[in-house]
């Protein structure tokens, strides 16, 4: 019977009733669209700088993660392959690479520029191709020792292309100037402009040999999983912690990605907030004028014995439908939008990108799911607010708007 009477009431004012619907079905569309290309962006971050720079985790000594050591040669790991060993036999872990970063000079015949080198252990980093994306030339490889790859601002301030033969120069441990010649092998960019602006890989043997150590900065440690991550850094740090050692996550390593997350979901909190805040004004306002319409019915209604709970959940079955309709209507239309703007392949500049970027957008059924309970509570919580008042009027009041 509440069915009939809603559906009824509901086919009274067409109009009405689809502009309800379209509002619904579009801040559904506006925050699943929103939302799905703040995750997927994040997602794209997220795999750049775990394939490409910190791993899951980094395990280094203490001194190097404070920055308090006295000199460059106490804060690395003496003897990095005996602790990579130990590492790689915990049954979480994928695999365990060395890795040794240092400021120096990028020169060719003509000019010379300030460079920031990561030696890595290309053998090891079998991810490492999908953290950096080549522009040109060949990813390092354990074919290529004594080339390098360079990011592309970099290159194009060098003015450098694959083949070309170059000079890094750095000062080793001991504080003497020295230099290998290496070749490019190839362009890279992250899509960072702050890290493709410096950046440099080259094979962790020739960053050892221009330092002149046989040590390593930090362990870089890839799981099998990211599920488990917090627990397996915890038990890391209480291991190694008499080794003077600590581990850190990508997560706390990366600066970028948790100012990026925050201010994007403080967007996704802004525009959520309003959406729903014009959707429950407009939701009010129909069910105002519907009830209006219907003063005289409810004043009838109460008369003949209906009771005021009876009629609460008559009203409330037309504004579930209502909401029903608009958020499958906005579910379909938010994969039909995401769908299309992805095949579209569009591309954007945004702040601190070097270079364009494509528009992708995910579809995630938890964000679906969040949205569709959000908007169902918004919606019947301003509802719910209204048909109270209009259920408690006098019932003679009520019967005087027949007349």
């Amino acid at each position: 019977m509440y069915s009939r009477i809603a559906v009824r009431n509901l086919l009274k004012n067409k109009t009405r009733t689809m502009l309800s619907i379209l509002m619904i079905a579009g801040a559904m569309v506006a925050m699943i669209v929103f939302r799905g290309y703040v995750l997927r962006t994040l997602d794209i971050v997220k795999t750049v700088i775990v394939n490409g720079q910190y791993g899951h985790l980094q395990i280094g000594k203490k001194n190097y993660w404070d920055q308090t050591a006295e000199t460059r040669s106490q804060s690395l790991i003496s003897e990095p392959n005996a602790l990579e060993k130990k590492l790689e036999a915990h049954p979480q872990v994928d695999f365990v690479s060395q890795r040794l970063t240092f400021f120096g000079l990028v020169s060719t015949e003509n000019l010379s520029e300030s460079g920031y080198f990561i030696g890595i252990d290309v053998a090891k980093e079998k991810h490492f191709s999908q953290g950096v994306h080549m522009l040109e030339g060949e990813i390092l490889n354990p074919g290529n020792k004594g080339s390098v790859i360079l990011g592309n601002l970099l290159a194009k301030r060098m003015r450098v292309k694959p083949g070309d033969d170059i000079t890094i120069v750095s000062n080793t441990l001991d504080k003497v100037i020295n230099a290998i010649d290496v070749k490019v092998a190839g362009i890279f960019t992250t899509g960072t402009e702050e890290f493709d602006r410096l950046s440099c890989f080259i094979h962790l043997e020739d960053a050892q040999k221009i330092l002149q150590t046989s040590s390593a900065e930090h362990l870089r440690i890839s799981l099998k999983t990211m599920d488990h991550l917090p627990k397996i850094r915890d038990d890391f740090n209480q291991q190694y912690d008499s080794e003077n050692l600590r581990v850190k996550s990508w997560y706390e390593l990366s600066d970028l990605f948790r100012k990026v997350e925050i201010f994007y979901n403080t967007q996704t909190g802004i525009m959520y907030f309003i959406l729903m805040f014009i959707v429950g004004l407009g939701m009010m306002n129909t069910f105002s004028m519907s009830l209006s319409e219907r003063v005289g019915e409810i004043g009838t209604l109460r008369a003949l014995g209906q009771t005021r709970s009876s009629l609460f959940i008559q009203f409330m079955v037309e504004s579930l439908y209502l909401c029903v309709i608009g958020l499958v209507i906005g579910l379909i239309l938010s994969y039909l939008m995401i769908a299309g703007v992805n095949a579209a392949e569009i591309y954007t500049e945004i702040p601190g990108a070097s270079i364009p970027v494509k528009i992708q957008i995910g579809f995630y059924w938890n964000v679906v799911i969040s949205v569709c309970l959000i908007v169902t509570f918004v919606v019947h919580g301003f509802t719910v607010f209204l048909i109270n008042r209009f259920i408690r009027m006098n019932i003679v009041e009520a019967l005087r708007h027949n007349i």
